[in-house]
């Protein structure tokens, strides 16, 4: 029994040690959060468009995986969507390719979605089961007219 207490005397600097170093270490994280934390306030603007306004997409087509065609019903297509990459201020056709990822069918959205998943129409062409579905962005028509002119 004696060396009950004593064992329990050694163990409690250790343990004194322990939560001392947690306590140090979190103490040392905390303004780091904080820092990161107050660099945007709740009204700000998300970082992805804040980082598109600084960086705007390049002046071209821009092509897009969307995902792969899971069922096909008559001239419905269900797209299992893997990519979400959006552009509304371009013009949009989507396209479904093959395995050698040529074109085989134009698909028009139907605007009918449920978690990943949305419905095609197959508009030209034919499609199949495992065809992946791309997106082409197209470029913003310039304006040859001079603003400053007008």
């Amino acid at each position: 029994m004696p060396l009950r207490g004593k064992c329990g005397s050694l163990r409690a600097p250790a343990f004194t040690a322990r939560a001392a170093l947690v306590f140090a270490l979190a103490a040392a994280l905390s303004p780091a959060a904080d820092a990161v934390s107050m660099r945007r306030g709740l009204d700000a603007p998300s970082p992805t468009r804040r980082a598109r306004r600084l960086n705007p997409p390049p002046e071209r087509d821009i092509d897009v995986y969307l995902g792969k065609i899971v069922r096909k019903d008559g001239n419905v297509a269900i797209v299992n969507i893997v990519t979400n990459f959006r552009s509304p201020d371009r013009k949009a056709v989507f396209f479904g390719c093959d395995v050698s990822m040529t074109p085989t069918s134009i698909l028009r959205p139907l605007g009918i979605t449920h978690r990943t998943c949305a419905a095609f129409e197959i508009s030209e062409g034919s499609a199949a089961v495992g065809d992946s579905v791309m997106v082409k962005y197209f470029a913003p028509e310039k304006d040859d007219k001079n603003p400053a002119g007008q």
